[in-house]
């Protein structure tokens, strides 16, 4: 709230500064730099008019002044779709510094849909905030469906979907309670999300431990006990002497234990020629 009570209190002293010239110079000067408004042009969620270039550039380095405070994020800024003064005929306007001197002029923004001018100290203007579209109050009174084929969305709720630009003191400070009330809403929605992450978190951790507990508490049987399983040269002798006992028993009957094996033997040289009915005869 540091910056709404500062707006308060640092409100333009009339005796010192030309409401007319302060009011002017608010449509046609950067409110941060004092230049001239020249495209790209934004506004923040209090509709106070910037040249978009140098306050990303103040945003960025965190330069702003403290009046400025609450813009934080890129999402605190309106880029504004601006028509210039050539459906005005060309017509452009000279801009005056804050101190008084004539600078370079700076181009008219006229309202798409009634071709009123901005900031000629007779017609208000709001932007649409999910487009950055510009309409003169009159035209969103009287030609609303106009503005909305404009857009491309419907503005049946104004003060959810409409920022004013450059307002009175009391819609400003309207527009900056409103501001305080969706941040406290952004804050508590992130802090609920926090919660309940960290409370699945919990839960689930206690479910594990749960788990845990119960796999401990079962009796050990049979099948959680397993025999030590034979490792190098003792698996490859076991194996072995498997395979010796399973071909000896395999043997027909009568068979002698050498002729039996010589059939699972390398034949000599000299045995080539030999076969195995030969050998068991004896001949």
């Amino acid at each position: 709230q540091a910056f709404l009570a500062m707006y308060r209190s640092n409100k333009p002293d009339a005796s010192v500064v030309d409401p007319q010239l302060r009011a002017s110079n608010r449509w046609r000067l950067c409110a941060l730099t004092d230049a001239p408004l020249r495209a790209p042009v934004c506004c923040d969620a209090l509709g106070t008019l910037f040249n978009l270039e140098a306050l990303l550039e103040a945003l960025a380095a965190r330069t702003l002044p403290p009046r400025f405070a609450h813009v934080e994020r890129m999402a605190d800024i309106i880029r504004l779709r601006l028509d210039e003064g050539a459906k005005a005929g060309g017509e452009r306007q000279v801009a005056v510094g804050g101190g008084g001197e004539v600078t370079e002029e700076a181009p008219l923004y006229v309202c798409p849909v009634s071709l009123q001018a901005m900031g000629d100290g007779k017609s208000r203007f709001a932007v649409v905030r999910a487009t950055g579209h510009v309409f003169s109050e009159r035209a969103l009174k009287s030609c609303r469906a106009a503005c909305e084929d404009v857009c491309g969305r419907l503005l049946a709720d104004a003060a959810a979907e409409l920022v004013t630009l450059n307002g009175t003191d009391d819609e400003v400070e309207a527009l900056a309670e409103r501001l305080l009330a969706a941040k406290a809403a952004r804050a508590a929605a992130k802090a609920a999300k926090k919660a309940a992450k960290a409370a699945k978190k919990a839960s689930g951790g206690a479910a594990a431990e749960k788990k845990a507990a119960l796999d401990a508490a079962k009796p050990l049987t049979a099948r959680h006990v397993a025999a030590p399983a034979p490792k190098g040269r003792a698996l490859a002798t076991a194996g072995s002497a498997i395979a010796k006992r399973s071909v000896a028993e395999l043997a027909p009957e009568g068979a002698t234990a050498e002729v039996w094996g010589s059939i699972f033997k390398k034949q000599k040289q000299e045995d080539r020629g030999s076969d195995f009915l030969t050998r068991s005869a004896g001949l």
